[in-house]
């Protein structure tokens, strides 16, 4: 399933810039949407899993080719480079590696030397298009560091493969309000998200220091909104 999302993405990847502007509603004067999705929902009439996913994979390209550029530095932050990869695959699930293909596939597009030139006799439209030749000798390091990164994710050392199914927080949302105090409300979600970066950061840390993490968090938080403190304990 993920090689045709996969295509249907590169297909649209062109059009990621570009919005298709609903017509006005009562609430909105217009409702601006982004063509690719439109494209998959309106268009193609696929179903909105499909044609959610089919624009994540194009929003994902950014971010997968800082992750591929990141991992081939000598000096790269590994716990960082840990948390990126983590929060994307939370975002993607399954979908992560298309998401990769698609980076590296835009990315090789895009690489003239990887190309071999198109003969003196080609009829072209507009721009002269890339016949097809690819130069693997040069298009390598491409290719590699991208098969680095990936191979990373799944494997040692960074070990990401369906951390969406096996991450285990050590506190959900009833435990931080009464182990913290923290106040019913966005405090509490973006507690949530503190607590999966620090364990995606360093997953052989143990409940009390993920708690003392947390603590400084809702701290750092309460200094900027008032309205984050942790609660007044009854006397």
């Amino acid at each position: 399933a993920a090689g045709w999302l996969a295509s249907l993405a590169l297909t649209l990847a062109p059009l990621a810039d570009c919005a298709a502007l609903s017509p006005p509603t009562k609430k909105l004067n217009k409702l601006s949407t982004p063509l690719p999705l439109a494209v998959c929902r309106d268009g193609l009439k696929l179903p909105t899993r499909d044609a959610n996913a089919a624009q994540a994979l194009i929003d994902a390209t950014h971010t997968c080719r800082a992750l591929a550029d990141d991992w081939q530095r000598h000096d790269a932050d590994r716990p960082r480079l840990r948390v990126a990869a983590g929060n994307l695959l939370f975002a993607l699930k399954h979908h992560w590696r298309a998401a990769f293909a698609v980076a590296r596939a835009r990315d090789l597009a895009d690489l003239d030397a990887a190309w071999a030139p198109p003969p003196d006799d080609a009829s072209t439209f507009g721009e002269a298009p890339k016949d097809g030749h690819l130069l693997l000798d040069r298009a390598a390091p491409l290719l590699h560091k991208y098969r680095d990164v990936v191979d990373a994710i799944a494997g040692d050392p960074l070990r990401l493969d369906n951390v969406w199914d096996t991450y285990k927080p050590f506190f959900d949302g009833k435990d931080l309000i009464a182990t913290l105090d923290v106040p019913k409300g966005p405090t509490v979600g973006k507690l949530l998200a503190a607590q999966r970066d620090f364990q995606l950061q360093f997953p052989d840390a143990d409940a009390d220091r993920c708690k003392a993490h947390l603590a400084d968090r809702l701290a750092a938080l309460a200094a900027d909104a008032p309205a984050c403190k942790p609660k007044k304990r009854r006397t």
